[in-house]
């Protein structure tokens, strides 16, 4: 896995340009780029290892849907506080998205650090030291 590599400082998000899924190149780090999207399943395999996995779709391309797996700084333990902490309807924005192939052969996108998370998912942690409120 190259997710370790991925560790950097938050970008400011006028300092990001768009990216649709359709353009994302499998294995890569996709600096300087931000993909915007909607959550639209319920999160699922919560917790066994602090991370959070769920589905989201390309606001650009509604047919273009991929997995996204949040790990650290996800602060839910079970898939129903994760269904706060990422709800169905969620619209944000992934700063330079890792897509990448998982241990089971499926793509997706891995974050590393939800610092790098633009929008309005956390709304339940919204007071916390932490806000991911940054859009």
């Amino acid at each position: 896995s190259i997710g370790w590599r991925n560790r950097r400082p938050p970008a400011k998000r006028s300092e990001l340009t768009p990216i649709r899924l359709d353009d994302l190149q499998l294995g890569q780090v996709h600096k300087g780029r931000i993909l915007i999207g909607e959550l639209i399943e319920p999160p699922l395999a919560c917790g066994g290892d602090l991370a959070v996995y769920t589905v989201m779709q390309d606001l650009e391309n509604p047919d273009a849907v991929v997995k996204v797996s949040f790990h650290s700084g996800v602060q839910s333990k079970t898939c129903k506080e994760a269904l706060s902490e990422f709800p169905i309807g969620a619209k944000l924005g992934i700063q330079e998205p890792l897509f990448k192939v998982y241990k089971d052969g499926t793509t997706g996108i891995r974050v590393d650090d939800m610092e790098h998370v633009f929008g309005d998912i956390s709304a339940k942690y919204s007071q916390a030291p932490r806000s991911r409120t940054r859009w």
